[in-house]
């Protein structure tokens, strides 16, 4: 098993070298160029989406990315201290929105997830 946890204000510089490191971490534990590619992508998307939407670009704000990596999962959890997300249902149609497109991919390459206020938790199957 397999655990990746870090804090960091949430600056775009910060949100991609703590995706960078994760990235690099994980990459010892799994070789399928597939998977990694979606697990980029999940982490990317949700982080950004935590610094613009949910810490609304305030760069003292925090974000924290915890991943765990079992046999035939990896679980990743973005936290930031925005107001939160409920009951999201993303039905983004028109890919020349720039609002949107992030959650509506991530929901189309996860096989779970779940909005938990600030938090997004997501399940990729391995």
């Amino acid at each position: 098993m397999y655990r990746f946890e870090e804090t960091a204000k949430g600056t775009m510089e910060n949100i991609n070298d703590m995706t960078m490191r994760f990235m690099g971490d994980i990459s010892s534990y799994l070789q399928d160029e597939k998977t990694l590619y979606d697990l980029r992508l999940i982490v990317t998307e949700l982080m950004v989406n935590g610094v613009k939407h949910g810490n609304m670009e305030n760069f003292n704000k925090l974000i924290r990315l915890c991943a765990v990596l079992s046999d035939d999962k990896v679980t990743i959890k973005v936290k930031d201290q925005g107001s939160g997300i409920m009951g999201h249902k993303c039905s983004c149609s028109d890919f020349t929105k720039t609002n949107g497109r992030g959650l509506f991919i991530v929901e189309h390459i996860a096989d779970k997830i779940v909005y938990n206020k600030n938090e997004v938790v997501v399940e990729l199957q391995i």
